[in-house]
């Protein structure tokens, strides 16, 4: 009985660590919202509805793996988890997700010249044209008033 027992806490111990990982993965995603909205001032509001997801989630964790009963080692296991993900893999993450949001901008804006070239093309072409009128205009009515004189 006592082997057994003491497998199963190792394999608590095991997911907990893993649930950890997975609490600061869920962390960054809050931090990826942050930077694609480009806004500092909800970062409080951010930081609790993080709070409330992760307790949340906690509260599931330990309802499936340890059948609702908190310990302290899951806890602190937990704790181990988020933060060997948050200073190793987290900073690896977020410079990737830093650079795909830089490449995605650069698509976009390629994109947005792209399809806009034609209708900036034909604005172009019809201000020239309309100048081209107004002038014409001008002249027209210089003339006129040469005309009207003699």
């Amino acid at each position: 009985m006592y082997l057994s027992d003491f497998a199963y806490q190792n394999q608590v111990l095991l997911l907990s660590v893993g649930f950890g990982t997975l609490l600061g993965l869920v962390y960054d995603l809050f931090r990826l919202v942050r930077i694609a909205g480009g806004q500092r001032r909800g970062v409080f509001l951010q930081d609790l509805l993080f709070l409330v997801v992760a307790a949340f989630l906690t509260v599931l964790f330990l309802l499936v793996v340890n059948h609702g009963s908190l310990r302290l080692f899951i806890l602190l296991a937990m704790a181990v988890g988020f933060f060997a993900y948050y200073f190793t893999l987290s900073r690896v993450v977020m410079q990737c997700a830093q650079f795909l949001f830089l490449l995605l901008r650069r698509v976009l804006i390629f994109l947005a010249r792209f399809i806009s070239t034609p209708f900036r093309l034909a604005l172009r072409f019809f201000a020239f044209f309309q100048q081209k009128v107004r002038d014409k205009g001008k002249n027209h009515k210089k003339e006129t008033c040469k005309n009207s004189d003699i």
